[in-house]
Order: C-alpha cells, then structure tokens, then sequence
C-alpha cells in the first residue's frame, strides 16, 4: 500500500481511475475541498432538462465541445461569501480537469457525447 506524500494536482479523481472512460467524481484538494459528480447526456435536450430539473445551478459546469457537465454533489457546504466566485471557478477548474485527463485521453468513448455543431 502507497502513501501520498504530497497533492500537486488540483483536482483528483475519486472513482473511475483516469484510464477508465465514464463518468465518477472530481474532489478539489484546496480550499474550498468540493466535490464533483460527472454526468453525460446523449443529447443537449435531455441536458438541458436535467440541469432545469436541477434549478439551474450557475455553477454547474459542461466540457466544451461535449454533452459531459460537471455537477456538485448535494449537499454542498459551502459560505455564501465563496458561492459566486470560488465555487464557479472550482467546478469551470473540475470541467476542464475532466476535459484534458479523461475526455482527450479517450476520444473514441467520447466521440458519443460530443456536442454537434449546427453547419
């Protein structure tokens, strides 16, 4: 069994290791330490009412070119004060952590939730 001497990385997988395509969670490992729930849609429709479903959550975050959103895992705990900034900065960060470590690594898996442009 290994130790972890130090987090260098702002983000971390919790489940799904990053050579495994799908969905899992992201946790922050700095302040404020929130978690991430991956979700994918086959379509933007059945994005769209899943996010309404959710209340709109503003800080809910998709990877850009993809229908994969990432979502905060209820309840949050969290002070109003960090809410607009640090929170939308965290979950836009865990978006684009999930964009480059899972998504990029794994077009072929992706290429099913990619975002179809209008031309």
């Amino acid at each position: 069994m290994g130790t972890i001497d130090r987090i260098t990385e702002e983000f971390l997988f919790v489940e799904n290791p990053e050579s495994m395509p799908g969905p899992g969670l992201i946790l922050q490992t700095k302040p404020p330490f929130l978690l991430g729930k991956v979700v994918n849609f086959k379509t933007r429709e059945e994005m769209k009412i899943y996010l309404t479903r959710k209340g709109g959550l503003g800080f809910i975050k998709n990877c850009p070119g993809y229908l994969v959103c990432v979502i905060p895992i209820e309840p949050l705990m969290y002070s109003e004060t960090i809410m607009n900034n640090e929170v939308i900065r965290a979950y836009e960060g865990m978006a684009n952590f999930y964009l480059e470590k899972k998504i990029k690594r794994n077009e072929g898996y992706y290429k099913r939730y990619r975002e179809k442009t209008d031309s």
